[in-house]
């Protein structure tokens, strides 16, 4: 049987055999890390491309806080802080709401009392009014001065002429229409006893149809006796008109003698 020679593995190990492998291992491990550079490249830019587009492959990603019992405290803190000053502002709400309702109230009775103050003027307004009324219509008083008619009637007057002439002399004087309050009434006559002038307001002033003699009040006197200006038996008289609103009041220097 024939042995085979084995040959020596020296030149495995020699230098330049390790060298070849070293250089062989250095290019794969080069390889490798470029590969994974390139891989890791490529996806940074598609996440990026993804981000930028807003596509739906774009995560969001919600942080939460669990808030500590320290935060909570201060929040309940605040809160009942401002819950004080929400009480605080309702109760001077209240105050002035209490305040405003006693005003109004003290208002209202002013407000009723002024209504009433005004009932009362209005009241006095009218009732002066009235008066006023009153006054201008209804006589306000006897004129002081007066005005004088003698009449020359004789012993055996007719009554009728004589009421005709008195009318003349009133319509002469425009009063006429007039009221009267008083009539002295006076007769010329040799004896002081006033006869005649009785017979002349029997006749003429009372129940007289001449409205000036309505509801007047009459005197009858003596005259004296004949003379200048006064004829035996004729007839005095003096009328004291009533003051009105209408007409100037005769005062002391309207006395004239007749």
């Amino acid at each position: 049987m024939t042995r085979r020679r084995r040959r020596p593995q020296r030149d495995e190990q020699t230098p330049v055999g390790l060298s070849g492998w070293l250089y062989t291992d250095l290019l794969l491990g080069l390889m490798v890390v470029f590969l994974a550079t390139v891989s890791v490249m490529n996806l940074s830019s598609d996440e990026d491309e993804e981000d930028s587009t807003g596509g739906p492959g774009t995560t969001t990603t919600t942080t939460t806080t669990t808030p500590t019992a320290e935060d909570l405290a201060d929040r309940f803190a605040e809160a009942e802080a401002e819950v004080a000053e929400l009480s605080a502002l309702v109760e001077t709400l209240n105050s002035q709401r209490d305040v405003a309702q006693a005003k109004n109230a003290e208002l209202n009775i002013e407000i009723g009392e002024a209504d009433s103050e005004k009932l009362g003027l209005q009241e006095t307004v009218l009732r002066l009014g009235a008066y006023l009324a009153e006054s201008r219509a209804a006589p306000r008083g006897v004129e002081k001065g007066f005005y004088c008619i003698r009449l020359d009637v004789g012993l055996s007057p007719d009554w009728v002429q004589v009421k005709q002439d008195l009318q003349t002399v009133l319509d002469e004087k425009e009063i006429s229409s007039r009221q009267a309050g008083i009539v002295l009434t006076s007769a010329v006559a040799p004896t002081p006893d006033g006869s005649g002038a009785r017979r002349f307001n029997r006749e003429v002033i009372v129940n007289s149809e001449f409205p000036i003699f309505t509801d007047v009040a009459f005197l009858a006197d003596w005259n004296g006796t004949e003379g200048p200006g006064k004829p035996n038996a004729s007839i005095r008289l003096r009328v004291f008109l009533m003051a009105d609103a209408d007409h100037e009041p005769l005062d002391q220097t309207n006395q004239p003698s007749c």
